[in-house]
């Protein structure tokens, strides 16, 4: 007698799977059970080697197992098996499982399998890299909510799960509820971005979705190897060249903001509009920048030289790779002892613009302080106090101050019982007296704010990937 025929197949449709394991990791153990390589499992699941390792280390920790024999040995004893055999039966004709993927015709075994809800053969390639299952739709975020940034990151948090719990009264996505699965990490730690995006490969979700990487390159390998959509808002042109040049690979990944190219040449652009307007004196035609350590950061010097030189500008000063407090706080000395028209301080990191502005003021020159996004965030506004008043600042991402933004700050206020962000839009951030009496007029270019979180440049960048 054959083995299906004396085997009884039966399924609940929508089970818990025992041990917490998820859809994906099920399919993982059938294979690992037919001795398949993790390159081999990656190859029938449409996925990459390194997914694949990161699954198999879940499943190892879930079965309370500590070698893939181990798992393969609860996968029996428990009958943690998906039939078909994922990807189809080739190869595993000699096993029960592949003999039950493929039963003779007219036996139990056959006729209960083509009942099932899974179907045999090799399946295409799925679009988003998984098979749809009925579970919830899982956006896996990458945000920050300790460390450095930790504000930014639960704002970040705040806003994506307002969005969540609006799609879900509205009956969610295709009649599925979309739940947020948030990895914390370290920006600016490479191996802490890794691990962050690999947990939330391995929880095999729906979408990620992540704000501003010092390494960003290793989100986007992993994001592409997982081929979940990705919206990021790192803000980086190298990275939107990247996913232009290789559409193949990288086409599931998307900018959601303007690039960091727009900052040198807006900082010119309101400088000479300032200037032209009679808001800024003509004193000097000298402008300095101060650019931070920011891998693959690029604030569009090549294109504001050139700027400057059209508008009458020299841009005689630019420090590079300055990091730490210290070598910020030696700039805020070298750039009032230079005293140019205006300076822009190239970090979006608090604690790195307050040091310069903080060394700028114990003896300040009429020099015009340009910051970016660092101010957006409220603990730059309580640390620097009356400091900060006056203070001019760009971001390329954040709320806009259209009728859709006001709804949305509404409807933030509402849930999480605060502003998101930044403060309004009419309030002055000036670092010691200079004489732009004028700016609380609000004559600015649109690049350019003194307060409110709008982006300082809506020009769309080459190659950036809408949606």
């Amino acid at each position: 007698m054959a083995h299906e025929d004396r085997t009884s197949l039966s399924w609940i449709e929508d089970a818990s799977i025992p041990y917490g394991l998820t859809a994906r990791e099920l399919e993982v153990v059938t294979l690992l059970i037919g001795g398949l390589s993790n390159n081999e499992i990656a190859a029938r699941l449409w996925t990459s080697p390194r997914t694949i390792s990161t699954h198999v280390e879940r499943i190892l920790a879930k079965l309370g197992v500590a070698s893939r024999a181990g798992a393969t040995s609860v996968g029996l004893e428990e009958s943690l098996l998906v039939l078909p055999v994922p990807g189809g039966p080739e190869g595993f004709e000699r096993l029960l499982m592949g003999m039950l993927s493929t039963p003779q015709p007219g036996t139990p075994a056959e006729t209960a399998l083509r009942a099932a809800p899974y179907r045999s053969g090799r399946p295409e390639r799925p679009r988003s890299g998984r098979r749809s299952v009925r579970r919830p739709i899982l956006l896996g975020s990458a945000f920050p909510v300790t460390g450095e940034i930790a504000e930014d990151g639960v704002e970040m948090v705040r806003a994506t799960q307002l969005a969540i719990d609006e799609l879900n009264q509205r009956g969610g996505i295709a009649g599925r509820a979309v739940e947020l699965v948030n990895v914390d990490l370290d920006i600016k730690d490479p191996v802490s971005i890794a691990h962050a995006f690999e947990d939330l490969a391995g929880q095999d979700v729906d979408a990620m979705v992540s704000g501003y990487l010092g390494d960003q390159e290793v989100a986007h390998e992993i994001a592409a190897e997982h081929r979940a959509p990705y919206l990021h808002a790192a803000t980086l042109d190298s990275m939107v060249r990247l996913v232009g040049d290789n559409p193949g690979r990288y086409g599931n990944v998307f900018q959601i903001c303007p690039s960091d190219t727009n900052y040198g040449p807006g900082f010119v652009d309101a400088m000479t509009y300032l200037r032209d307007s009679g808001q800024l004196p003509a004193r000097s035609r000298s402008l300095a920048v101060v650019r931070g350590r920011w891998k693959l950061g690029d604030l569009g010097m090549t294109e504001s030289l050139e700027m400057a030189e059209r508008n009458g500008w020299r841009i005689d000063y630019i420090a590079d790779d300055v990091h730490g407090e210290d070598g910020w706080r030696e700039q805020g000395r070298k750039i009032a002892e230079l005293a140019p028209a205006a300076v822009m301080i190239g970090s979006y990191f608090v604690n790195e613009t307050i040091s310069f502005i903080r060394e700028f003021l114990t003896a300040p020159s009429p020099t015009v302080l340009y910051a970016l996004y660092a101010p957006s965030i409220p603990r730059f506004r309580i640390e620097l106090g009356a400091q900060a008043d006056g203070l001019l600042w760009a971001t390329t991402t954040g709320t806009y101050s259209d009728q859709v933004a006001r709804r949305f700050t509404d409807r933030y206020r509402s849930f999480s019982g605060c502003q998101p962000g930044a403060i309004s839009r009419r309030h002055r951030l000036r670092p010691g007296p200079h004489p732009l009496e004028r700016l609380g007029q609000r004559r600015l270019p649109a690049r350019l704010h003194i307060g409110g979180r709008e982006p300082a440049s809506r020009r769309p960048s080459r190659g950036q990937r809408r949606l």
